[in-house]
């Protein structure tokens, strides 16, 4: 699992990551989160990320931009908005984020967020159990979902 923090503020990345962390943990075994705290397009557009993290209002970017750039990549990522800025929820809803996540809420929106994420992850992907040095491990596919018929 490749997660991307969008972020100016590098304090609250770290502590943001520290929280994703914990929680993701629990799910993949091979999880990489990067924190991009600049030049922030040009660091994800090139990378498989699975899930970012993107706060809205960055210096000299903005985040729904992004998050609509993201639209048109193959391998769209799932887009949950952090921003201290709750009034832009509804612009936000152009990207069709998975969630909003208020900075002034954070660890109940993060609660919140977490649940419906593992349940997200239960009915899109599959996964592959097994035991190694008396522990249970999950691998998770993401499911390629096809919308057209094939006639």
């Amino acid at each position: 699992m490749n997660v991307a923090i969008v972020d100016d503020d590098i304090i609250f990345s770290r502590t943001l990551k520290k929280l994703i962390e914990s929680f993701l943990n629990k799910i993949f075994n091979d999880l990489k989160i990067e924190l991009i705290n600049d030049n922030f397009y040009n660091r994800i557009k090139d990378k498989p990320y699975d899930l970012i993290f993107l706060d809205i209002d960055l210096k000299k970017s903005n985040g729904i931009n992004i998050g609509k750039n993201t639209l048109l990549w193959e391998n769209q990522p799932i887009i949950i908005f952090v921003s201290a800025r709750n009034e832009l929820v509804f612009s936000s809803l152009s990207v069709r984020p998975f969630y909003f996540v208020r900075k002034s809420n954070l660890k109940n929106d993060l609660t919140t967020m977490f649940v419906l994420l593992k349940k997200y992850f239960n009915e899109q992907m599959s996964f592959f159990t097994f035991e190694f040095h008396g522990r249970i491990t999950n691998i998770y596919f993401k499911h390629k979902m096809n919308f057209y018929n094939k006639a």
